[in-house]
């Protein structure tokens, strides 16, 4: 069983070493519970605000902004993001688990024009089922990459995290965030449960419609995507085992 699991740049950033490495020991005991109980996992690393305004602040995805410019916030983009990557990965204890970073330009190509929510054109799994048959932890961020019709271009974690997950026949995806999930006002009134990507009307705010909408494709595809509070990671060996509920649980 392989499952997917993104973990929210809200949950990582920041700037007390004490709670990132309070965070990653939480992660590590998660995936060595995931490895007991015969449960492979990929984790799929959230960009972060600072990456989302380099995108913004370079023009990254405008193909009419002038390419000098364009370039000078890819390069930005991949810098930022690799060494965040590094930095997570350094927090993590190796006493029995390694986990290794892999960038997305080393198995995917975007394409702007792609009819999929997810705009990922193509994408070679092949190291990472290897990867996962040894044993390994591939660790994946979002950030720069390929576009094939703008060249250059930025790819999201949460569209990174769908399109591995259905790639890989994953059991589940998760998605953990800083809040207890969906929720049916931007207020954060009631907790959702069951989300219908096709059926519920909500306003949602806060930057949650665009992470359903970017994660939608693995839903489509039939793969169960969970979104919950990544505060209590444990809670999804729960969800896996004894089919308990947390957070909410995306449906077509």
């Amino acid at each position: 069983m392989v499952i997917v699991i993104k973990v929210g740049g809200s949950l990582i950033y920041s700037n007390n070493d004490a709670e990132k490495k309070s965070y990653s020991a939480k992660i590590t005991k998660l995936v060595d519970s995931l490895f007991k109980n015969k449960i492979k996992c990929v984790l799929v690393l959230g960009c972060g605000k600072v990456a989302h305004d380099i995108c913004n602040d370079y023009s990254l995805v405008d193909v009419n902004a002038p390419f000098e410019r364009r370039w000078k916030g890819f390069i930005e983009l991949d810098k930022l993001t690799c060494q965040n990557s590094l930095n997570l990965v350094e927090n993590l204890s190796k006493d029995s688990l390694i986990f290794v970073p892999i960038h997305p330009l080393s198995f995917a190509l975007k394409n702007k024009k792609s009819k999929i929510s997810t705009s990922i054109s193509w994408m070679n799994v092949s190291l990472i089922e290897r990867m996962l048959n040894l044993g390994v932890v591939p660790f994946i961020h979002g950030g720069s990459i390929l576009d094939e019709n703008t060249l250059l271009s930025g790819l999201s974690s949460d569209s990174l995290a769908a399109h591995l997950a259905v790639k890989l026949k994953a059991k589940s995806l998760f998605l953990l965030t800083d809040v207890n999930g969906v929720f049916d006002t931007p207020q954060k009134q009631n907790l959702i449960k069951e989300f219908s990507i096709t059926k519920t009307k909500a306003i949602l705010g806060g930057g949650m419609d665009e992470k359903i909408r970017r994660v939608k494709y693995s839903v489509i595809k039939g793969i169960p995507v969970h979104i919950l509070n990544g505060n209590n990671p444990s809670n999804i060996l729960q969800i896996i085992k004894k089919n308990k509920q947390f957070g909410t649980r995306l449906v077509p």
